[in-house]
């Protein structure tokens, strides 16, 4: 296993990601530290990360960076935070990683404040994971997080989007964990995403800066709140889910739900349905392969086919890729469509039941 840690190397990556010298201030509320820990081995990238126990009340199945919530042990430094974090859930020492510096605090969407410590593998990693916590982790290039074949996007308002990465070979990555490996593969590789970042940040506008501008315009909006408790989508007017004026939802209240604890009933039937909501082109195109490429060479292993379908995804013209996309998005529309509206329902359901419980204590 070869580990570059060299003071060129953490030097040079400190200088494109624009990383800070010193952690972001806590709020005092709602603050969480995570460790974002790369692996630079001379030819790649690699970013280290963890996928969340589905027994957790919160978050259960979702990708994630070791971390959590600063507590009063950290004394106010969401450094400590996620030092802490990383070596409770994981058993990441702090002599297995130089931290190099931290990046801008980013909102998450349910308000907590994430303050991220950049950090370089120092030595290979004895994993030993916290099961209560953490269901499994994974090394991933950060490459992957720039590429368009996986991707694909929510907006929650006129700037933010929630992106989404439905990897074949990966779990599902998404949200600030996704923005998170964005602007790290940006800064780290000095390369540009080939996608809108935000809804002021596009593909037109993007070509021509560089990616340390890139990075800066990201972290201008990182740690703000959203603008609008509304998600942005043509198709979304919310008076046809017969939603009244008065009642304002926020909308993570009507997110579609990505994973649901199947050990868990009540949280079952709250996040229905439990099928991943939207896809990506890519991902699209490697279903149909796959079983033809299967039955092709039955003994390809998986590694063998992801390969192999990989190159004729690239082989593909550009309009042959384009109806893929259009495929995909609309399925994503109707996929969207059809949670929004349930959930919608649902909201409605017990704000009934809430009324109507205020109206029978008060006849009483």
């Amino acid at each position: 296993m070869n580990i570059v840690c060299d003071e060129e190397t953490c030097q040079r990556i400190r200088r494109q990601m624009r990383l800070l010298s010193e952690p972001t201030k806590p709020e005092g509320e709602q603050d969480a530290g995570v460790l974002i820990l790369l692996h630079d081995d001379g030819d790649d990238v690699k970013v280290f990360l963890c996928v969340r126990s589905r027994h957790l009340r919160r978050h259960p199945g979702e990708v994630c960076f070791p971390g959590g919530m600063m507590d009063d042990n950290d004394a106010s430094n969401v450094r400590t935070t996620a030092i802490r974090e990383a070596f409770e859930e994981v058993g990441i020492e702090d002599d297995d990683f130089r931290v190099i510096g931290n990046l801008p605090a980013f909102r998450a969407r349910f308000g907590v404040l994430i303050h991220p410590t950049v950090a370089i593998l120092k030595r290979p990693l004895k994993i030993i994971m916290n099961v209560n916590e953490v269901a499994s982790v994974f090394w991933i290039s950060i490459s992957r997080f720039l590429e368009e074949r996986d991707h694909s996007t929510l907006a929650i308002d006129q700037i933010y989007y929630v992106h989404i990465f439905q990897f074949h070979d990966y779990p599902t990555t998404y949200g600030v964990t996704a923005l998170m490996c964005i602007v790290v593969a940006i800064g780290a590789l000095n390369k540009k995403p080939q996608f809108d970042l935000l809804g002021s940040l596009r593909m037109r506008e993007i070509e021509g800066m560089r990616c340390a501008e890139i990075v800066e315009r990201v972290f201008e909006h990182a740690g703000n709140k959203f603008e609008s408790s509304k998600f942005v989508t043509e198709m979304e007017d919310f008076s046809c889910y017969g939603i009244p004026d008065n009642y304002s939802i926020n909308w993570w209240e009507i997110q579609p739900t990505f994973y649901a604890n199947p050990n868990d009933e009540n949280r079952a039937k709250r996040s229905a349905p439990t099928k991943k909501c939207t896809t990506s082109a890519y991902a699209l195109f490697f279903r149909e392969k796959q079983a033809e490429e299967k039955r092709a060479a039955p003994s390809t292993t998986f590694g063998q086919l992801s390969q192999r379908i990989a190159r004729q995804w690239e082989a593909l013209s550009s309009d042959e890729k384009r109806a893929y996309k259009i495929r995909c998005e609309t399925h994503r529309r109707l996929n969207i469509s059809r949670a929004i509206e349930q959930k919608a329902k649902m909201l409605l359901t017990l704000k009934e039941k809430n009324a109507n419980r205020v109206e029978n204590a008060t006849n009483k």
